[in-house]
């Protein structure tokens, strides 16, 4: 039987899926795709399964590993891929306890006479970004990867009902890839951020003309306060040898 990293690199490619996109919708680095193909390392098992719903093969099957998971579970398609500028979305999840934060929220109100907002910090942890050099990652082998981290920073839970990626040309025109609440739940297992648990955004596209990317997050906090959160960084053609 074939090993796991075999199995998954044949399944991809059976889908017809770049490490690139596989790791889009699986919310990780393109390098976790290649670390497990190679065998270098082994994703734990909700990722297993999180990869067994995208690429819909069982890979709990594969020799050496255990646990299984459910039919049920293995069913459930990935979100329709939005064609704009080849933009990469990844990112890490969260699981919120919801019923406490909520009734902390509302012994707060009573206390300080009114409904506070969720803060959403979107920051990037590179800008400006240099372009780097990956035959394997990029169609004409030059690209940029860009990373964003948020966290509520308020201790209102945020619910994100759209994710925006909006990518600022060199001319100025914009072109945006927009997914709902739903692609973000599937992502990370929640679309509600919670203080001190925050998400990370990855993802990469190749040079093209273009300066700027930026993440967008709209949504509703747990006093139903409806919020606009955006965070940007600077692409620089220079690459970063």
């Amino acid at each position: 039987m074939e090993s796991f990293g075999t199995q998954l690199s044949n399944v991809r490619r059976a889908k017809e899926l770049t490490q690139e996109q596989l790791a889009e919708r699986l919310a990780v680095s393109r390098t976790n795709i290649s670390r497990w193909e190679s065998g270098k390392l082994m994703p734990d098992l909700d990722t297993i399964k999180r990869l067994s719903q995208i690429l819909e093969f069982n890979f709990f099957t594969v020799e050496g590993l255990s646990g299984g998971a459910p039919e049920a579970s293995l069913t459930k398609k990935p979100p329709k891929k939005r064609n704009v500028r080849r933009l990469v979305l990844a990112a890490a999840g969260a699981v919120l306890l919801l019923a406490a934060a909520f009734a902390g929220l509302r012994l707060a109100g009573r206390m300080s006479g009114g409904k506070p907002k969720a803060n959403v910090l979107i920051t990037p942890t590179e800008n400006p970004v240099y372009a780097i050099r990956s035959e394997a990652d990029f169609r004409g082998g030059v690209g940029w990867f860009y990373e964003f981290r948020y966290d509520e920073t308020a201790g209102v839970p945020f619910t994100i009902d759209e994710l925006i990626i909006t990518v600022t040309a060199d001319n100025g025109e914009e072109y945006n890839n927009s997914f709902t609440r739903e692609d973000v739940t599937v992502w990370y297992g929640s679309a509600t951020l919670e203080k001190g648990r925050p998400q990370t955004h990855m993802g990469g596209f190749p040079v093209d003309q273009v300066r700027s990317v930026r993440l967008t997050l709209k949504g509703t906090d747990a006093n139903g306060n409806a919020l606009t959160f955006s965070g940007e960084t600077t692409l620089l053609k220079d690459v970063k040898e």
